[in-house]
C-alpha cells in the first residue's frame, strides 16, 4: 500500500505514518525472490519438526520443490511459513522425506492418480471356497492397497476406504499389518 498517498486522501493518519517512517525496508514479494523460498521453506519445516519433537528433518523432493517455487504465494512469507507447517504436520515423520505439500487447508488431499484395478482375485471365484477366508483375504489386500496409495499415512487410508482411523488401526491389528 503507498501510505504517503493514504495519508494525502485522508484515508490513514499522518501521525500514525510519521511513526512507521523511522526506518522503511522496500522488500519485494516472495514471488520475486525465488532464492529464498527453499531457504524459508526448510527453515520452518526445521523449526516445526522441532515443535512435534521429530528427531530431524529429511528435506523435501524435488516433487515438494516444484510445488514450492512455482506457488506464487499470495501471502507472501506468512502464508509460505504456514504452508510448510501444515505440511511438516500432516506428514510426521522423519523417515523419507516430505513429498505432499499441502497449499490449500480445505481440499482434504490433492488429487492422485486414479488407483489400478484390484488384481483378478476380485473377479467371481471358482466354487467351492471358503467364504470366510476369501473375505479375509480381499479385506487384507485392500488395507495394504489402501496403505500403498496413501503412502503409508494411516487417516489417509481410512478415509480411502470410508472408515474411521480406529476402525482401519483395529483392522491392520486384525490381519498383523
Amino acid at each position: 500500500a503507498d501510505l504517503p498517498a493514504m495519508v494525502k486522501e485522508g484515508t490513514f493518519r499522518a501521525d500514525l505514518l510519521d511513526r512507521l517512517a523511522f526506518d522503511v525496508v522496500q522488500l519485494p514479494p516472495l514471488r520475486e525472490r525465488q532464492s529464498d523460498i527453499m531457504l524459508m521453506a526448510e527453515h520452518f519445516a526445521i523449526q516445526m519438526c522441532r515443535e512435534l519433537r521429530l528427531p530431524l528433518f529429511p528435506g523435501f523432493t524435488d516433487r515438494a520443490k516444484e510445488t514450492l517455487l512455482h506457488y506464487a504465494w499470495p501471502g507472501n512469507v506468512r502464508e509460505l511459513k504456514n504452508v510448510v507447517e501444515r505440511s511438516v504436520y500432516r506428514h510426521g515423520s522423519s523417515e523419507h522425506p516430505l513429498d505432499e505439500i499441502v497449499i490449500d487447508p480445505f481440499q482434504r488431499y490433492p488429487a492422485e492418480p486414479p488407483a489400478p484395478a484390484l488384481p483378478a482375485a476380485s473377479a467371481t471365484p471358482d466354487l467351492p471356497l471358503n467364504l470366510r477366508e476369501f473375505q479375509l483375504q480381499q479385506e487384507k489386500a485392500l488395507l495394504q492397497r489402501s496403505l500403498q496409495q496413501a503412502k503409508f499415512n494411516q487417516k489417509r487410508a481410512a478415509d480411502l476406504l470410508a472408515l474411521t482411523y480406529h476402525q482401519f488401526r483395529a483392522l491392520l491389528k486384525k490381519h498383523q499389518l
